[in-house]
């Protein structure tokens, strides 16, 4: 059995919330009593271009603004039956700025 502790933090990008992005996000609530869920890249016009992977970084990889994945994350863990008191979505702007 997994120790649970009483507060979470887990990031992402999320743009284009799917599967994958539910079963981390799930897991990590599994995992605490609340959970922090941190977008990263909520201002698109702070970050870096990411020379690992140039794409990651354009238009056409980011189509989501921060408030429709804020949107999309809350209305999908609640769906999944996570009470609203028990996470909070914020954003997460990584360090490496232009």
């Amino acid at each position: 059995m997994i120790e649970k502790n009483n507060i979470g933090v887990i990031h992402g990008r999320f743009q284009g919330l799917h599967l994958g992005h539910m079963e981390y996000l799930l897991e990590g609530k599994r995992r605490c009593d609340f959970l922090y869920i941190g977008i990263t890249n909520p201002d698109p016009g702070l970050t870096k271009e990411n020379q690992a992977d140039p794409k990651r970084s354009t238009e056409e990889e980011n189509p989501f603004t921060y408030y429709e994945r804020m949107i999309m994350l809350r209305n999908s863990f609640m769906e999944a039956g996570i009470d609203r008191k028990d996470f909070e979505i914020v954003p997460f702007q990584s360090t490496i700025l232009k």
